[in-house]
């Protein structure tokens, strides 16, 4: 691992596996993508800046890892470099997590907003951990049907573990996964443009803990009314391909 120390940046195509240091403060600058076997390692208290006067945005590609792990007192927060107060959603473009898990669009196919390849054969693959993960004032709207969420999963595998994650204040949507096999526990996604929580293309999964909400734009010039709590559907283009869309939900408000 390189370590990256409190200050400094992380921009561009990665060809090494990257330590950010506990309770450091980073840039993230540009499209910053994690090639197949390099990983992205987060340690507790850290705080990541998107650069928002570029197209900022962070893809984990098949076959590289995000293993970001905060604690409840120390969680790792991706968030706009602009100052308090003045952030709203498209301030950057999010986070993109992409799999070799089964969809039903294909067997593989490339993401939204130029997010690289997703989908195979694997459902069991695993594209690391992320815990007590928080993600600000993210998404990008760059065509109608061409969208950046602030959190996407786009083919994940069931080794992949989602724990303790808060999506605030971005647009379009604040999580969504496409296709892919895998679980989601201790969930809070609020005041995103579009749906708070979308998903589509095959995903099956378990949600367990989870809390929704959109906000009402008399609370501030950077809240979103959003368009629905929850959007699932099997796949827009035809609801007989498989698999299956399949969620199980317990404890949702």
């Amino acid at each position: 691992y390189t370590n990256v120390a409190n200050g400094e940046t992380i921009q561009g195509t990665q060809t090494e596996c990257l330590n950010v240091l506990a309770n450091a403060t980073v840039t993230l600058s540009g499209k910053v993508l994690f090639p197949a076997g390099t990983e992205l390692k987060i340690n507790a208290g850290v705080t990541l800046r998107a650069n928002s006067s570029t197209e900022t945005y962070v893809v984990i590609d098949r076959g590289a890892k995000i293993n970001a792990v905060g604690t409840a007192l120390a969680p790792i927060t991706f968030t706009s470099d602009k100052a308090e107060g003045s952030r709203g959603s498209q301030d950057w473009g999010g986070i993109v997590i992409n799999g070799y898990a089964d969809i039903n669009s294909g067997m593989e196919r490339l993401g939204e907003g130029n997010s690289g390849m997703f989908g195979g054969t694997i459902d069991s693959d695993n594209s690391g951990t992320m815990k007590y993960v928080r993600v600000f004032f993210a998404g990008k709207l760059i065509a109608a049907t061409n969208e950046l969420n602030a959190l996407c999963m786009q083919g994940v595998g069931s080794g992949t573990t989602f724990e303790y994650i808060q999506t605030h204040n971005g647009a379009d949507d604040g999580i969504e996964p496409f296709g892919g096999k895998f679980n989601m526990k201790y969930v809070v996604t609020t005041g995103n443009g579009d749906d708070q929580l979308d998903g589509t293309e095959g995903w099956r999964g378990k949600l367990q803990f989870v809390a929704i909400a959109s906000v009402n734009k008399a609370l501030g010039p950077d809240a979103n009314n959003g368009d629905t709590g929850i959007e699932w559907d099997n796949n827009e283009d035809d609801n007989a391909l498989t698999p299956k869309t399949n969620i199980t939900v317990y404890n949702m408000t």
